[in-house]
């Protein structure tokens, strides 16, 4: 007669063996899900950094990327835009803010050449704080 083959029996695994395998599963889990953390952070800062430099160079320096996050890219550009929305309204505001102090400086006769000149300044800062609003607003 043919000789059967023997089933095979599992080996008997002590509960110490299997509460290391699984807390060495978790582990490997809990890594995967900070490196997954990492690469969206990476990707809305990027996409910050990218919205930043194509607003404050008109658009020349825009560039497409292929992104693994799409969503988190878009949502640090839309973070990135309104960083420099903000920061063109307070270089706006303060323009205006320089530019009556310079009148007032001016209509004190002794101030004016000061005056005129704090004047001609915050006209060019007003320019640069508006001049970013407006290119997001024609895109």
């Amino acid at each position: 007669m043919a000789e059967q083959p023997k089933p095979k029996q599992e080996q008997s695994r002590s509960w110490v063996a299997i509460l290391g395998e699984a807390q060495l599963q978790n582990a490997e889990a809990q890594v995967a899900a900070g490196k997954y953390v990492a690469d969206v952070v990476g990707e809305v800062i990027s996409g910050a950094g990218t919205a930043v430099v194509e607003d404050y160079t008109f658009g020349i320096m825009s560039k497409e990327y292929a992104s693994k996050h799409p969503k988190a890219r878009k949502t640090g550009e839309v973070i990135g835009h309104c960083l420099t929305t903000v920061t063109g309204a307070v270089e706006t505001a303060g323009a205006v803010t320089e530019g009556i102090s310079g009148a007032v400086v001016t209509a004190t006769g002794v101030g004016a050449p000061v005056g005129v000149l704090a004047i001609a300044e915050s006209v060019l800062e007003g320019s640069t704080g508006g001049s970013g609003n407006v290119y997001r607003s024609i895109q």
